[in-house]
């Protein structure tokens, strides 16, 4: 049996990565459950933006979703969780790997710097919302060097359309998107890798994704 790869997720805004991720690996056969353990609810939002409590998990776009403050033990392929910025949350000991997520601003840094992961635990920083100037990602790299990031951080420029799918997200309670910016694209594509799934692959799951098929 194929081991569940849990992927935490903390920090600043990441919804539509975690959506765009979900809705990837299922158009890949593979069974995916999103946990919103955010102190933001912002995930719930994306699902049902006229209600962010759930007492159960429910379908979205063939993946499961809930909210409920544990750690589900069903039999996924991925378990992709939101904990935003509860760093102290119980189950992020129980996560394969985790996906570091912040802008340049510097308290979305800032408060990254308590984030406490076992030595095993794989991690990767992305900072979205890249824009050239004083703060650079060896800046970042160095605010957070007790986290021990071993790996170059991703870097997703600030792009308007990137910014507009991103709303689109949660106000049309849709994870289509299209004209993405090759950034994602790169960084999803390397990270599935070690899950078997090959550029071929991605490249024609990105091209209906992207039509919103």
């Amino acid at each position: 049996m194929t081991r569940t790869r849990i992927i935490g997720f903390v920090g600043s805004d990441k919804a539509e990565i975690i959506l765009y991720l979900s809705k990837i690996l299922t158009k890949l056969d593979k069974r995916v459950l999103i946990q919103d353990l955010s102190e933001t609810k912002a995930l719930s939002y994306c699902v049902n933006s006229s209600s962010q409590e759930l007492e159960d998990i429910i379908t979205y776009y063939q993946a499961d979703f809930t909210n409920i403050n544990e750690l589900q033990t069903m039999i996924y392929d991925f378990i992709l969780v939101d904990f935003g910025f509860n760093l102290k949350h119980p189950d992020i000991k129980k996560c394969n790997e985790i996906w570091i997520l912040t802008d340049p601003q510097i308290h979305h840094v800032m408060a990254l710097k308590d984030l406490k992961l076992e030595k095993e635990q794989k991690r990767i920083l992305i900072i979205k919302d890249y824009v050239h100037g004083k703060i650079t990602p060896k800046y970042i790299m160095k605010e957070l060097e007790e986290v021990s990031i071993a790996s170059d951080p991703y870097k997703i420029y600030w792009d308007q359309e990137d910014w507009k799918q991103a709303v689109n997200c949660q106000y049309n309670n849709m994870a289509f998107f299209d004209k993405l910016s090759l950034e994602y694209l790169d960084l999803f594509a390397e990270q599935l890798e070690e899950s078997g799934i090959t550029k071929k692959q991605l490249k024609k799951v990105f091209k209906r994704v992207g039509r919103g098929k």
